[in-house]
């Protein structure tokens, strides 16, 4: 008994070594696999009807200047910029009322031309993603668009992919995702406080999604 003991003692310290001694070459990948998971991204196979910025409570410059290159390299024919309301429809969130038409001044300074672009504020409430997605994917279904590059804000775009390919099937409208970064980068966020709280943050919300039944129940985003 003490010869067999010893022997599984052995071969967990060995076990434990090797898992020491290869850390430093595997962590890295490991992680960086992850995050490159988190951050979805295909490349378009063609132009799509419309690029689609995800909503907040803000519009990230980041986010306007993607859709902008889309449109102008024709991969888009044009862009929908989603703002987020209070319940009741009655202002943007956190913002003052006028915000849209702040908005739609700079997209036309940049300059985009007012009849290839589309500032929407749509009502949301618990769950935000979800309940942003069906109001878009309405949206596009009314406005004849059948497919879509959906701009969402870094490891955040595996959900809303999810979460928009769900609504969107029975519509039969595709969806193409793009993440912007602007504090940290997928192949690295560990090295950076937001990247390691939104990538925790966002496996947590993915498993949550997931229980609720907001999204199906698997990892894949087909």
């Amino acid at each position: 008994m003490k010869r067999s003991s010893g022997k599984i003692l052995v071969v967990l310290l060995a076990i434990i070594l090797v898992v020491v001694l290869l850390a430093p070459f595997l962590y890295q990948p490991v992680l960086n696999g992850a995050g490159k998971f988190l951050a979805a991204a295909e490349a378009p196979a063609g132009a799509s009807d419309v690029a689609v910025v995800e909503g907040e409570a803000w519009v990230e410059q980041a986010a306007v200047s993607r859709a902008a290159d889309l449109l102008r390299s024709g991969k888009v024919r044009r862009m929908l910029v989603v703002l987020h309301q209070d319940p009741d429809g009655s202002r943007v969130v956190a913002l003052p009322g006028d915000y849209p038409e702040l908005v739609k001044r700079e997209l036309a300074r940049m300059p985009i031309p007012e009849s290839r672009f589309q500032v929407v504020s749509v009502p949301v409430r618990h769950p935000v993603t979800l309940t942003e997605a069906q109001s878009v994917t309405a949206l596009l279904n009314k406005s004849g668009a059948k497919s879509a590059v959906l701009l969402a804000k870094g490891f955040h775009m595996r959900r809303s992919l999810l979460v928009y390919r769900h609504v969107a099937a029975p519509l039969k409208i595709r969806i193409v995702p793009l993440a912007y970064f602007t504090t940290y980068q997928p192949d690295r966020w560990w090295q950076s406080d937001d990247g390691v709280r939104d990538f925790f943050s966002e496996w947590l919300k993915l498993a949550y999604y997931q229980v609720r039944g907001y999204i199906p129940m698997k990892f894949s985003d087909a």
